[in-house]
Order: C-alpha cells, then structure tokens, then sequence
C-alpha cells in the first residue's frame, strides 16, 4: 500500500506543477515528509496525514486504498468518472471503450 501511497503522491504533485515544498506547504506536512513518502522511506502513514494529502492533492482518500492493479493514477481518475455517471450511461460509455478496445486490437495486428 505505501508503494501505491508513493507513486500517488508523486504523480499527482507532478501533474499539478508542484513542487515538493508547495506541496508540503498546501498540506501543512513538513518537506521531509513529502520527501520520504515520495522515496518510500516511511513504514506508517497517520490517517490524518493521507487526509492532508488528499486534500491538497484533489483526490478521493480511498484512492490510496484502491487495488494495487488500479491504483494508477489515470486510472483512478476513470473510475472516479465512471462512479458520477448514471447507471446507463455508465454502462453505454463502457461497451463503448470495450469496443475501442477490440478495434485497436485488430489496427495492431
């Protein structure tokens, strides 16, 4: 789970421009904190610490929680998209991707 915790982190930070002070200072963390998280170099993070990261970082908490398969970034995003959507829309833009994906199976062959 920390490694998903690390890879999040980072991701997101990057992907906001952040730099890892600007981070520390959104979400009232030390720059040593953000550093060891990023490096791995933590054995426990407190609730309330993944809670000021997720704050800062715009991302649901329980997407530090997510299956290590899905804990990608993008791919978090995607299901968090899919949750907002109703159930038949939720279910025509799946077929639709689902279809995508076997045609561009077929353009690779």
């Amino acid at each position: 789970m920390l490694k998903n915790i690390s890879r999040l982190v980072r991701e997101k930070r990057t992907e906001l421009g952040l730099s890892i002070e600007k981070l520390s200072e959104k979400a009232d963390v030390s720059v040593s904190f953000i550093s060891r998280v990023e490096w791995e170099q933590i054995s426990d993070i407190k609730l309330r610490n993944l809670e000021k990261l997720s704050s800062a970082l715009n991302i649901p908490i329980e997407t530090f929680f997510a299956d290590r398969n899905l804990a990608g970034l993008q791919t978090q995003k995607l299901i968090q998209f899919l949750k907002q959507l109703n159930d038949d829309n939720r279910e025509q833009l799946c077929k639709t991707i689902l279809k995508l994906i076997e045609l561009s199976k077929y353009s690779t062959n």
